[in-house]
């Protein structure tokens, strides 16, 4: 197998990708990419970490410099604890 074919083989295409061209092809200044599918891009480390790359998750740093999930909802969750 050429580098180039597993390259391709790393990040198979599936509703999460899909759902990622979508958005970026809507080219929607400021809208955020959320995924309901995002459990599908899980069959690679690489992958998982395209995906996380490219989800706009709610990040907040504190002054203490910790790191949290803020939702809408009001659920804060510490991803350093």
């Amino acid at each position: 197998m050429g580098s180039n074919e597993a390259t391709v083989a790393l990040i198979p295409t599936n509703q999460f990708w899909l759902d990622y061209a979508n958005h970026v092809s809507a080219n929607v200044v400021g809208r955020a990419f959320l995924s309901a599918d995002f459990t599908q891009a899980r069959s690679s480390f690489a992958e998982m970490i395209m995906a996380l790359a490219v989800l706009d998750l709610p990040f907040k740093v504190d002054l203490a410099g910790s790191l949290w999930l803020q939702f809408a909802s009001g659920f804060n969750s510490c991803l350093c604890c």
